[in-house]
């Protein structure tokens, strides 16, 4: 290549406004400007620190005014933390923070509490921070909560490795620790580096890649899409070759068109014979193609002597849309003209979902904060599932405002337009479109009413009136920030609504009371059953007494020493203990040996009065006695367990203890 001259040369001096502002007001950093220093003396208040006393605080004071700074932006602009792109960054800035934060002595969340002052510096300028602060302070609250809960103990072990590696004389952090760091306790690299720089240590960032690239693989393993990338190749050597498909699904539902290519296993050919499972690709097709969240469409292909079932439609690539099909009955023949109907039933039962997942969007931005985006979503025919940006699980009486608002605006029979204008018309108009997606310079904008407006390439109703009824199902979490609507329309709702009806029903039936008398009456045997097993609890206790006090009339005594020891039946191993504690209360002064089998295994307690603890230990005697029954075991000196496999030799082992008691006495 070769080097042209600039039709302007200029310099990049790096002026901007911070350093403009440094200069115009005589300062010798941009820390020192108004731009910052109110922030700071937010964490001058916060950490009793005074800034411009201490280098190495100082610092963490910048850092701490920087990340504050950044991430009140990051979040205003719906970005949340999360493992990867945007949201890891985020969420690497924020924990920067608190490790610094940490170092000033705060071990308390603390960054949300320096964002009001970075709102109330900038919050005219950028508006967007003020009408977010809320959102912003409950992020990185969650955020802070979230590290400082693994931070300690990731501290600890970071501590333990550096000792070990001045004791060995090494400058070097072994990658794998590294990695266990990142991937156990969430420590970003570059926050392990800056720990170990002040070590003079430096981290095997060679070793640490190679850590990442193996776990990256076992999760390129474990996903199917692999053999997807081949098949993108052959999509797009197709579209060199012209292949083009045409969508005309909007306006018609059946329509006549010429097969331009048949890929079979992936590879095209010009013939499917009856029984073959091939993709079949025409000039045009009413046909969906599965993208933008919306399943693709089921149907038929037919023609002269031919029948062909589409079970899937998929769209690889943006010039083209791929039918899978089976060849139930003929030839198909590259060239032939075939005609396309997708099942119509299937396809509105779609629409529905799509058009009530638009409105669903508007109301949850509406009921919850702006701060909610489309972070994902399933548009199927028998349901849909939404994925959004949220901080916290939805309260139950939140989903029911939510829901209700859906069903209002369902009724209102509102009309659902389609426009296609250039995108900043779209913009202009108020139709969503988020930061980071890529669209055309002309969009498909989808309206309902003044409701909600989006860029959308999906089927819909024309009114929202044929949804007809809206219900949600489950609220869950799939991620970090992340929220999760499951619902149905139509007649999959009513459906619903009628199984809980009629198990209602059933139940009221069951417990002979009327429906609306449900609650009651399940609250009323539940406090039953709580007092019947109160008063099994009682009864239990007054046998287990009966049978401490049994016990006790069978002292034994070797040497100087008291010894009880028993079996019991179906006894839990928690039980042993308290019945082995009474014991010991009650003789002061003694060793209690006891043995019980449940479910097929075998325990055994040792439990030894503290004067006698280091004479005879009982962590000692369980050791002998859990050979005895095929086990193991293992405690303190006053208190110790066992368990095996041998049911049939507890009782030996138990009379053996008086054995055992004898030798540890003698030596």
């Amino acid at each position: 290549g070769s080097l042209e001259p600039l039709p302007n040369p200029s310099i990049d001096t790096g002026m901007g406004l911070e350093r403009i502002a440094a200069v115009l007001q005589g300062k010798n950093s941009n820390y020192d400007t108004d731009l910052f220093i109110p922030i700071i003396r937010e964490i001058e208040a916060l950490t009793s620190q005074t800034y411009g006393r201490d280098q190495e605080k100082d610092v963490s004071i910048r850092a701490i005014a920087d990340h504050a700074r950044a991430t009140a932006f990051l979040v205003s602009e719906g970005i949340f933390p999360s493992n990867e792109g945007r949201g890891y960054v985020l969420r690497r800035i924020i924990r920067r923070a608190v490790r610094h934060g940490n170092l000033l002595g705060l071990k308390e969340p603390f960054l949300h509490k320096v964002v009001p002052a970075v709102i109330e510096l900038m919050g005219n300028t950028y508006p967007e921070l003020s009408r977010s602060e809320s959102i912003i302070k409950q992020i990185t609250h969650t955020e802070e909560e979230r590290f400082l809960e693994t931070l300690e103990r990731g501290l600890t072990i970071l501590t333990e490795e550096i000792a070990r590696l001045h004791k060995e004389g090494s400058r070097v952090l072994p990658g794998s620790v590294a990695f266990r760091l990142y991937d156990t306790y969430g420590f970003p690299l570059d926050l392990t580096e800056d720990i170990l720089k002040k070590e003079g240590i430096r981290v095997d960032t060679e070793g640490f890649q190679k850590e990442m690239a193996e776990q990256k693989e076992r999760a390129r393993k474990a996903w199917k899409g692999e053999a997807q990338k081949e098949d993108d190749e052959t999509y797009r050597e197709l579209v060199e070759e012209g292949v083009q498909t045409k969508f005309v699904g909007y306006h018609e539902e059946v329509t006549s068109s010429k097969v331009v290519a048949i890929l079979k296993e992936g590879i095209a050919v010009d013939i499917a014979e009856e029984g073959d499972t091939v993709e079949v690709i025409t000039e045009e097709t009413p046909f969906y193609g599965e993208s933008g969240g919306q399943v693709g469409d089921t149907g038929v292909i037919v023609g002269k002597d031919l029948h062909v079932v589409v079970i899937d439609t998929k769209r690889p690539l943006p010039e083209i849309i791929t039918h899978i099909c089976t060849i139930k009955e003929g030839t198909l023949k590259k060239g032939m003209w075939v005609e396309l109907a997708p099942n119509t039933e299937r396809r509105e039962s779609i629409a529905r979902n799509h058009t009530a997942t638009h409105i669903l969007h508007s109301v949850l931005r509406r009921f919850l904060g702006e701060h909610v985006k489309q972070a994902g979503s399933l548009v199927a025919p028998d349901r849909l599932r939404f994925d959004f940006t949220h901080f916290a699980p939805l309260t139950p009486e939140e989903i029911d405002q939510i829901e209700e608002e859906v069903n209002r605006i369902i009724r209102e029979n509102l009309e659902v337009t389609v426009e296609i204008m250039t995108l900043d018309e779209a913009i202009n108009k108020g139709a969503l479109a988020f930061f980071g997606e890529k669209y055309e310079s002309m969009v498909r904008v989808v309206s309902v009413d003044d409701v909600s407006r989006e860029l959308c390439g999906g089927t819909h109703v024309k009114r929202s009136s044929d949804i007809g009824l809206f219900k949600i199902v489950k609220e869950s979490s799939v991620a970090s920030g992340i929220r999760r609507i499951e619902a149905l329309t139509g007649e999959m709702a009513f459906k619903e609504l009628k199984a809980a009806y009629r198990l209602v029903n059933e139940c009221a039936s069951l417990l002979h009371t009327k429906p609306e008398e449900l609650k009651e009456r399940i609250k009323r045997l539940l406090e039953e059953k709580k007092e019947l097993e109160t008063e099994l609890k009682r009864l239990a206790q007054g046998e287990k007494k009966d049978l401490t006090a049994e016990l006790l009339q069978n002292v034994q005594t070797v040497g100087d020493v008291k010894v009880v020891c028993g079996v019991l039946e179906d006894v839990e191993a928690e039980e042993l203990r308290r019945m082995s504690d009474a014991i010991r209360q009650r003789l002061k002064s003694c060793v209690v040996v006891l043995g019980a089998s449940k479910d097929g295994k075998a325990t055994l307690i040792t439990s030894v009065t503290k004067d006698l603890a280091e004479r005879i230990p009982a962590n000692s005697l369980i050791k002998e006695l859990a050979t005895l029954i095929d086990g193991r075991g293992g405690g303190k000196p006053t208190m110790a367990q066992a368990g095996g496999k041998a049911v049939d030799k507890v009782k030996t082992a138990v009379e053996r203890a008086t054995e055992f008691v004898r030798k540890m006495l003698e030596t």
